[in-house]
């Protein structure tokens, strides 16, 4: 089994211990509807994700890059 990726974490996942998150428990901490999760797969936005079988699993990591390129649109947007 191969190691996760190092990616520096996110300020919002630094106090939080677990390599996956279920759908409803990003969308608690994103602080947005589980449905809106569940929208941005069926359009191919936001985080990437596993399914393992019919369970959908974000993993940290991959959570990580997705809130660390939001970060740079917005400074992009802020320098514009």
């Amino acid at each position: 089994m191969s190691p996760e990726p190092t990616v520096p974490d996110h300020p919002l996942l630094e106090s939080l211990d677990q390599p996956y998150f279920e759908p409803g428990e990003l969308a608690d901490l994103l602080r947005i509807p589980k449905k809106t999760l569940a929208n941005w797969r069926s359009d191919r936005k936001g985080p990437k994700f596993h399914t393992v079988g019919a369970h959908v699993r974000y993993p940290r990591h991959f959570v990580a890059e997705w809130l660390m390129t939001l970060d740079d649109k917005a400074d992009e947007w802020m320098a514009s």
